[in-house]
């Protein structure tokens, strides 16, 4: 369940690490589409602080991972990326369908 009790449909992990000059946009991108999007779960991973399978999926920080396939390595273009969650919510513009 994301924040305000909507049930999450879709989840973005957008991962980040301490000394990333570019993670300090990934975050206010996160903040953006938790607002916007209350159905999409955003997770926060700093890769230099918790261990994980991340190990094979980021080659850099930050990296935007949408419903388990990585979306970007850097920062997205905002709108790009609010128009692919767009097209996985189900019900929305989009049909639903995978990237």
């Amino acid at each position: 369940m994301s924040p305000g009790g909507v049930k999450a449909v879709l989840k973005l992990e957008i991962y980040v690490e301490d000394g990333c000059f570019a993670c300090s946009r990934s975050i206010q991108i996160a903040e953006h589409i938790r607002r916007r999007f209350p159905q999409v779960e955003v997770r926060l991973v700093d890769i230099s602080t918790e261990a994980g399978e991340h190990s094979r999926l980021v080659a850099a920080t930050p990296t935007f991972i949408l419903n388990g396939r990585v979306f970007s390595l850097g920062n997205p273009d905002q709108e790009r990326l609010e128009e692919a969650i767009l097209d996985l919510l189900p019900g929305k513009d989009g049909d639903g369908a995978a990237i």
